[in-house]
């Protein structure tokens, strides 16, 4: 497929969900209009179910009404290409763009202050998540041997899984932080593969076992703030493409997982109560 259909279809949505003039646009205005009564009287996760089913609301309209023009318009640069000789899922592609335009449009400007309002009443828990990943760091805790392998071999090298969590809590869309999720946890697998010397794409049934520790470890050296309001946002906002795939889902259960770990784990022992 034209490596450009994704980014020229992302233009075009843009375009109808940020211009003033079209029902899309209208809409997103709207609801950034009625956020501050939203904010007023509800919890923040009915906030997020109520931001989650407008994004279902509007990506079904929009696709209803564009998917046709689109999809003629990209085809056009489709059939010019030479080497192109299988069709093109163009709905799906249509789809995911849509997706990442109306992420972009609606939840970019209040991002910090959805973020804020989860955070309330997660504090509690929020302070003894980033007391516990302090103390873990200096504490004698291996991580079920985690740490022994970072400090003694070169090799096992979890700083480009460090970054990329460090990059989901900075990016401002579900989409941007489901993609930085995902490039941790593939990070993970490509260095340990290299580090046992094999180009297997995945760990083994046993080897999985391992995934967890070294992603709590990770998370501890990310020393990234507001994990708890990091996973429930995830969690709220999941786009139906993250709802259905599996491999998502899981990547966010082992986020959610090692959030829960540190923020229950006594740091001096690394039992849980």
């Amino acid at each position: 497929a034209d490596p450009m259909v994704g980014p020229n279809l992302e233009r075009a949505i843009a375009a109808c969900v940020h211009a003033p003039d079209t029902v899309e646009g209208m809409l997103v205005a709207d609801y950034h209009r009625r956020l501050d009564h939203c904010i007023a009287s509800m919890s923040g996760t009915q906030v997020l179910a109520q931001t989650r089913a407008f994004l279902a609301r509007t990506l079904k309209f929009l696709l209803d009404k564009r998917t046709v023009e689109l999809f003629a318009a990209n085809q056009l640069d489709l059939e010019a290409q030479a080497d192109v000789t299988e069709a093109v899922d163009l709905e799906t592609t249509i789809r995911t763009a849509a997706e990442g335009a109306l992420e972009r449009a609606l939840l970019r400007p209040i991002h910090e202050r959805l973020l804020a309002l989860l955070e309330v009443p997660l504090a509690a828990d929020e302070a003894r998540f980033q007391q516990h990943a302090e103390a873990l760091q200096y504490h004698d805790i291996e991580f079920f041997g985690v740490k022994e392998w970072w400090a003694r071999d070169p090799r096992f090298d979890l700083s480009a899984g460090v970054e990329e969590l460090r990059a989901l809590a900075r990016a401002d869309t579900p989409g941007a932080k489901m993609a930085a999720l995902g490039l941790c946890a593939k990070s993970v697998f490509v260095m340990y593969s290299f580090w046992h010397d094999t180009f297997s794409k995945k760990l083994s049934v046993l080897e999985l076992e391992l995934f967890l520790p070294i992603f709590i470890f990770i998370l501890v050296q990310s020393g990234i703030s507001h994990a708890h309001a990091q996973c429930e946002y995830l969690w709220g906002l999941m786009s139906t493409t993250t709802e259905h795939s599996s491999e998502a889902c899981y990547y966010l259960t082992v986020f959610a997982s090692a959030v829960r770990y540190v923020t229950d784990v006594d740091p001096e022992t690394g039992e849980l109560p």
